[in-house]
């Protein structure tokens, strides 16, 4: 579990201060890939409870998306990834920060039930 942790304390980082700072919207894939690792991680050693599996698809379609995107700009404070057939995702600031929140959450309900 502590892996998931310090996955988590680096996806929060990159948004909380990093982002925040900067603004620069190519942080928030890396702040995604930490959360799909820490994700991943939970998936490993327990199963993730019904209510956080929407979040679990969501953040690895979202992974998925900009893996095999075809095109990718910056619009705002978005970065959207376009596939070939123009399907449409965004990697957004707040949408990640509610992922951490709700994988803190997660967490949290991991370590008082263990």
């Amino acid at each position: 579990m502590q892996t998931a942790e310090q996955a988590l304390a680096r996806a929060e980082a990159l948004v909380n201060k990093a982002f925040t700072l900067t603004g620069e919207v190519k942080l928030l894939p890396l702040a995604m890939n930490e959360l799909e690792k820490c994700w991943d991680c939970i998936n490993k050693e327990r199963t993730i409870p019904a209510e956080f599996q929407k979040t679990y698809k969501e953040i690895k379609e979202l992974q998925k998306a900009k893996k095999t995107s075809a095109i990718e700009f910056k619009r705002k404070e978005r970065l959207i990834v376009c596939s070939d057939a123009y399907k449409i995702n965004a990697f957004e600031g707040k949408k990640i920060e509610k992922y951490i929140k709700t994988t803190k959450t997660l967490l949290n309900g991991i370590k008082t039930h263990a």
